[in-house]
């Protein structure tokens, strides 16, 4: 190959790359979206879906286990492509930054929390809670080993 060859070749390998990480990242942005963050809007959907609601109540920025079910499991393609089929995911979320979050959702956020700890169902962080519409609680849980895979078969097994 001479150097004249090598340079268009190597210029269309890099524009093919950067094409690829483009539309990773707006596959990742758009999984990223499936997670409403307000539990009204998850449980309309929910009625209108016929599909129970995922509720991550987490501490996004602060607790380390909310961190590592986030990144072992919710974030993952096989758990997502999963959630898409058979649940309303709703992300609930408490972080140390309140600036993450606006003030009106911060009241919604502590209006559904405080709902499901005088239920019993909230003691902590992570809580995970499969809802039905109407509120009740199908399943409570929070962090479990062993990543999607395993977190989809435990879900599974309250979703029946």
């Amino acid at each position: 190959m001479t150097k004249s060859t090598t340079i268009p070749i190597f210029k269309t390998f890099l524009t093919l790359f950067f094409c690829a990480l483009i539309l990773t990242s707006s596959a990742l942005a758009s999984d990223s979206s499936q997670w409403l963050t307000d539990l009204d809007t998850a449980l309309t959907e929910s009625a209108k879906t016929k599909k129970p609601v995922l509720a991550d109540f987490s501490g996004s920025d602060w607790c380390k286990w909310c961190v590592k079910l986030d990144e072992e499991v919710f974030s993952k393609s096989t758990f997502l492509t999963w959630a898409k089929d058979n649940v309303i995911l709703c992300m609930i979320d408490f972080p140390k930054d309140k600036s993450k979050i606006a003030v009106n959702q911060q009241k919604l956020n502590k209006e559904a929390m405080n709902f499901y700890k005088e239920k019993g169902a909230l003691r902590g962080f992570p809580t995970v809670l499969l809802l039905k519409e109407d509120r009740s609680v199908i399943f409570q849980t929070g962090y479990a080993p062993g990543g999607p895979e395993a977190y989809i078969k435990m879900l599974e097994k309250h979703l029946k």
